[in-house]
C-alpha cells in the first residue's frame, strides 16, 4: 500500500489493519533473518551445529502474530 497521507486518523479501519499486520509480518521476518541457524563448530573437522531452540522461539513467534493477525481480521467481519 503506498499512500500519499501521513495522517493515521485518515486511514479507516481496514487500513489501519493493513498497517499493523504488515509492521507484524516485517518485525517477524527480520527476526528470523537474524537468526544464525547453522552454528559453527568450534573444533576443525566437528560438525556443525543447528539452533533448534532459535528456530523453535521463531516459530513460536511466527504462529503468535498469525493468531494476532487472524483474531484481526475475525474481529473486523463482526
Amino acid at each position: 500500500m503506498c499512500s500519499e497521507r501521513t495522517d493515521w486518523l485518515q486511514y479507516n479501519d481496514r487500513e489501519k489493519r493493513l498497517v499493523q499486520n504488515t509492521i507484524m509480518l516485517v518485525g517477524l521476518l527480520y527476526k528470523m533473518c537474524k537468526l544464525q541457524l547453522v552454528i559453527p563448530a568450534k573444533t576443525e573437522g566437528a560438525l556443525n551445529l543447528v539452533d533448534m531452540d532459535g528456530a523453535e522461539n521463531r516459530r513460536s513467534d511466527a504462529k503468535m502474530i498469525l493468531r494476532k493477525i487472524h483474531e484481526s481480521e475475525t474481529k473486523a467481519e463482526e
